[in-house]
């Protein structure tokens, strides 16, 4: 569609803006002072003025600023006005380009004929505001036309493709791509017409065009399904399609696509073409001292960079879990079962004595785990040949600039933190005072603990800028919990272990729970709260509320439920277990032999335990899990929920339970009637 076609003579709305008072906000101020100008259903305004969407179109909001450093005759003023001009008119293409379709597809006339209106506004203000620098017929609009029509041809195409389905060769593809974004060429025109200096025109022009060329790589990867959905063929398609068709394997299913797509290799191959591009667009950048510029695509090349990294770990997770068994055990003994287990996590940690599970956008867990993992068996008194080990590659001297946190490539954690003092601890390791004062770190003064307390490296680890972050950086119940079990073994701590307890007693809901920030439901910060109270002479009797609690959310069959999942955790049933056994095992004999039970039934035959998702990953900002108004079942991103893949978090939790059980059960009377 062709949104304009005449230059307007009249002036813009906004020329009593002052354009003295140059702003890195200009272009967004003064866009959505246009946007609300514009009379339209309010569906139509919230998708213009969303600032999800317009935070994710930085590099067309700030193309002008980007190349400004060429020619520094040019004002900053009009720097401003180019941009925003820019903007308007990458927004009015944005709308029309959709339109067609939903033309064919009986999408209401009376909202389609309002958002022609809408690109036809936003393409007069874009055209209105060029034209004060671009008088009627002079060069640059020759060549802004022939931009213009370079674009409606590749859209064109584009569309046919999707109605022939041809062969589709990666030369098309690039034409397409580079096709597609040819507007953004007259930015390059733009300066140089002012200016009247040719010198970079096709240097730039090449520098984008890689660049755009990268970016519908990444697109095209990043909506695959969507595209499938939407009846829009890609390159990508294609290529599945081809590799389908040459191994006789046949689906329609867009999600099936999707997982052949990562497995297949083609994602990570069109990514690794994606930053070959970025790369040769990086360079002439640089070359040109565009240094903004190059620092945007650096970033693009870390995310891209990321995402291949994030497919390679997700289809090493698919290969775990492939390997795993789905047959339950035959009745095993409390011994036998114990035994399987431990030989599961033995067979399950490498050479290092390290373990590794879950899988986020951070990589694998591995100091996390080992530390969380070695803590189960060092109180099951297990494998301390393993555990030795494993304790000497978390704490080994020469490995000092590695933190202890999640994994090696994110910062140090509190969680992490705790877990690794209590591994120590139940080694008899000695933890020293610069130890302590470096886990001492993560409290608060009112007894909270938090999950990071590094705003700036956390940041910078995340690569975010302006996106909001305490919601990582505030005092969690479930890390403070977990601090205070840990405390609660240690005689040398008692202050900062009271403070804690008091902390969590303010925590406790109406109804007895405590609730998680980092885990599926209250269960895993309320088992973890009991727990530690039970070792409180002040607080113990406040946690009466949550046993209480604890023990109305026990099924009848003996387990308990992964609230999110709607079913069975092995998991959450062996933190209850065990913090009733700390509170008072005589008193809750019979839940806790029935929830042992059911863990015996429902050991897999290689020794471990099936798992769920369990860990929820909210955005940096959500400081409330409740907030959050969809979960998405994935590894990667925020807002996620994730799975323990590998079984060794759910299979050490649970053989804690089952050991701790096992020592009980020698000084426990056979049969006591329920209370």
């Amino acid at each position: 569609m062709n949104p304009v076609s005449a230059i307007p003579s009249s002036q813009p709305r906004y020329q009593n803006v002052n354009k003295n008072a140059i702003s890195t906000f200009f272009v967004q101020d003064q866009y959505m002072q246009i946007v609300n100008s514009i009379i339209c259903k309010h569906s139509i305004k919230d998708d213009l003025l969303s600032l999800d969407t317009y935070n994710t179109h930085q590099l067309y909001i700030k193309l002008f600023r980007f190349l400004s450093p060429l020619f520094p005759a040019i004002s900053g003023q009009i720097v401003d006005e180019l941009s925003l001009s820019g903007y308007l008119y990458f927004r009015s293409l944005l709308i029309a380009d959709g339109l067609e379709d939903k033309i064919t597809n009986n999408f209401n006339l009376e909202l389609l004929d309002e958002q022609y209106n809408v690109v036809e506004i936003l393409a007069s203000e874009s055209l209105l505001l060029m034209s004060k620098h671009f008088p009627e017929y002079t060069p640059f609009w020759q060549e802004f036309q022939e931009l213009k029509q370079e674009y409606e041809r590749t859209t064109s195409v584009e569309k046919q493709l999707s109605v022939d389905r041809p062969l589709f060769s990666e030369n098309l593809f690039k034409n397409i791509a580079t096709g597609k974004s040819v507007m953004s060429h007259a930015a390059v025109a733009a300066f140089c017409h002012l200016t009247g200096d040719f010198a970079y025109h096709c240097d730039l022009k090449q520098c984008l065009n890689h660049l755009h060329i990268a970016i519908q790589y990444m697109d095209d990867v990043e909506d695959f399904d969507e595209d499938i959905i939407n009846g829009q063929y890609t390159y990508p398609q294609y290529l599945i399609g081809t590799y389908l068709n040459e191994r006789q394997l046949h689906t329609n299913n867009s999600r099936e696509l999707l997982k052949y797509l990562h497995l297949s290799g083609i994602t990570n191959n069109l990514i690794g073409q994606s930053l070959i591009h970025l790369e040769e667009s990086k360079a002439i950048a640089f070359r040109l001292k565009l240094d903004d510029l190059a620092i945007f695509i650096e970033r693009k090349i870390e995310k891209y960079k990321l995402h291949k990294q994030e497919i390679t770990f997700l289809i090493k997770k698919a290969e775990i879990k492939i390997g795993k068994s789905v047959v339950f055990s035959q009745n095993y003994s409390l011994g036998e079962s114990l035994d399987r287990a431990s030989n599961y996590l033995s067979a399950n940690a490498d050479e290092e004595g390290v373990w590794t599970d879950f899988l986020t956008s951070a990589g694998f867990g591995e100091s996390w785990i080992t530390a969380y993992v070695g803590l189960q068996l060092a109180e099951s008194g297990r494998h301390k040949s393993l555990l030795n080990k494993s304790i000497d590659w978390l704490m080994n001297p020469k490995l000092s600039e590695r933190p202890i946190s999640y994994n090696h490539s994110v910062i140090q954690d509190g969680d992490t933190t705790t877990f690794s003092i209590g591994f120590q601890n139940a080694m008899g390791w000695p933890v020293s005072s610069c130890q302590y004062a470096d886990w001492f770190r993560f409290m608060n003064n009112d007894g909270g603990w938090v999950t990071y307390r590094d705003e700036q490296n956390l940041r910078r680890r995340l690569m975010l800028e302006e996106e909001g972050v305490a919601g990582w950086l505030s005092a969690k119940n479930c890390v403070s919990a977990a601090a205070a079990y840990v405390l609660s073994c240690r005689q040398d701590s008692h202050d900062h272990f009271e403070l804690t307890c008091q902390y969590l007693t303010g925590k406790i809901n109406e109804n007895g729970s405590v609730d998680s920030y980092w885990w599926t439901g209250p269960t895993y910060a309320t088992a973890y709260t009991v727990m530690a109270l039970s070792r409180s002479r002040q607080h113990r009797h406040k946690t009466q509320s949550s046993v209480d609690w604890l023990l109305s959310c026990q099924h009848p069959g003996g387990y308990w439920l992964n609230e999110y999942v709607k079913t069975h955790s092995p998991l959450f049933t062996a933190l209850c277990i065990k913090a009733l056994i700390l509170f008072d095992a005589k008193r809750y004999q019979k839940q806790i032999k029935q929830g042992i039970d059911w863990l015996l039934a429902v050991q897999t035959s290689d020794g471990s335990w099936q798992t769920n998702r369990v860990l929820q990953i909210p955005a940096t900002d959500i400081d409330d899990p409740s907030t959050v108004f969809s979960w998405r079942n994935s590894s990667f991103g925020v807002n996620c929920i994730v799975d323990d893949h590998n079984r060794v978090f759910t299979t050490a939790t649970v053989l804690n339970a089952l050991e701790l059980f096992g020592g009980l059960a020698k000084i426990l009377p056979p049969e006591r009637n329920e209370v």
